[in-house]
């Protein structure tokens, strides 16, 4: 897509994107819902889109990094990314004041799993999980498409204390 708007070619990208990896439900439920979006000019104004200043070094590092065979959404983000709005999450999605914890990806209680930049990563509902990032900034596309009435909740683990504890251990070296 090529529209006069660029959050408009994000999204088109990153239907784009998703479009090649279809199979999984995820895409499948995300793509329905992008298609059933209002992707109007007028839909996509923020009354005044900001970022963070902490936040946009760190997204620039990210779009860095984005894998060669997804530069075009990398583009696409790099030039929008000033037109949207950012936001940390203060009660609208975790419990507010929820301590997310450590950051690979675990699901349930079981061990953590590495996996490379442009996969799909799926979380069964209701089963907890985690996530966790190393020295680059970690960005996701992330697809939620149900559930959408609660809020996440925070369940700690019993090992929790120990994965905090290695991580501080491992960043102060």
């Amino acid at each position: 897509m090529n529209s006069h708007h660029p959050v408009l070619n994000l999204i088109a990208e990153i239907t784009s994107a998703l479009t090649v990896r279809q199979g999984p439900l995820i895409v499948e439920q995300t793509l329905s819902y992008l298609a059933e979006m209002d992707l109007s000019t007028e839909s996509m104004l923020q009354s005044d889109p900001c970022m963070p200043a902490k936040f946009a070094n760190d997204l620039d590092i990210a779009i860095k990094h984005i894998p060669p065979q997804l530069n075009a959404l990398a583009g696409a983000i790099d030039d929008s990314k000033h037109l949207i709005q950012w936001n940390r999450d203060l009660g609208q999605f975790y419990e507010k004041d929820a301590d997310v914890g450590p950051h690979g990806f675990r699901f349930d209680v079981n061990g953590w799993s590495d996996y490379p930049a442009d996969s799909i990563i799926w979380n069964t509902p209701w089963l907890p999980h985690a996530t966790r990032v190393y020295d680059l900034p970690f960005l996701c596309l992330f697809g939620w498409v149900g559930n959408l009435e609660g809020l996440c909740r925070v369940v700690e683990a019993d090992d929790w204390t120990q994965l905090e504890k290695e991580l501080v251990r491992t960043s102060g070296s």
